[in-house]
Formats: C-alpha cells, structure tokens, sequence
C-alpha cells in the first residue's frame, strides 16, 4: 500500500513538471511568432521604401515628419498608413515604433516595439510591489540600405 502512494506522488509529481514545461514552450512559442512578425513587418516597409527609393532616399517616409504634416497626401502617405495599421493589428503599441532615412544616403532604419510580456520566462520582468500591470516591451531595431 506504501509502494502504491510513493508511486501516486511520483507520478503526480512528473505530471505537474511536464505541465510546466508545456506552458513555458507556450511561452517561448508566442515570442518567437511576435519577433518573426515583426521582421516580417519591417521587410514590408523597407520593400515599400524600395519600389519608392528616391522618397526613402530624400527622407520622406521619417513618421515624425509625416505625423507632423497630416495633410500630406501620396503613394509614401498611403505606404505608412497601412503599414501602422498592420502594425496596429500584430501589436498593441504600434506607435512606439517609428522610420528614419539619413537623407542623401541609402541607409534606413526601421524601429518596432513590442509587448513581450506573455513572453516572459522565469520571472526576468521587473516588477515593483504596487504594480502588477508590468510589461516587457522588446524594441527591435532593423537597418538596411536600399
């Protein structure tokens, strides 16, 4: 009868390791689909920046610019457009995320930000006592010359 409940307790025991070990691959599994996403994205707007090269050339697809001069109107208007709305329907904050060209050179960059806070194994997130709606945001940064 002993025999028995040392096995029960073992048993039990693996289970709940293997249970946990399947919510952390979850876990990882959502993280790494969110930073594919992302580079995803970024490959889509440096493609856009390309088949307009002279625009992200002169610098005209910076998104500080354009938010700056709402009345701006155009193929580069409607290229950052659609690209925040895909970014607003893959992430949360797609307004930490921002384009920049050094005008008169070939090289762009491409700025996301994510919430990675699902994300998060073995309790790396900082959190204080008063706050609980902590999140991990992951900024990545893509640079390419066109």
């Amino acid at each position: 009868m002993l025999e028995v409940l040392i096995a029960a307790l073992v048993l039990a025991i693996g289970l709940l390791g293997l249970a946990s070990l399947y919510a952390v691959g979850l876990r990882s599994a959502d993280s790494a689909s969110q930073r594919t996403r992302a580079s995803v994205l970024a490959e889509d707007i440096f493609e856009r920046m390309r088949a307009n090269r002279e625009g992200a050339i002169d610098g005209d697809y910076d998104i500080a610019d354009l938010d700056a001069n709402p009345s701006g109107v155009g193929v580069i208007r409607d290229d950052v457009d659609e690209w925040k709305l895909l970014l607003r329907r893959e992430f949360q904050n797609p307004d930490d995320s921002s384009i920049a060209c050094v005008p008169g050179t070939e090289v762009c960059t491409v700025t996301i930000s994510i919430d990675d806070t699902r994300g998060e194994v073995g309790g790396s997130l900082d959190r204080d006592a008063d706050e609980d709606d902590a999140t991990l945001t992951l900024v990545f940064v893509y640079r390419t010359r066109l």
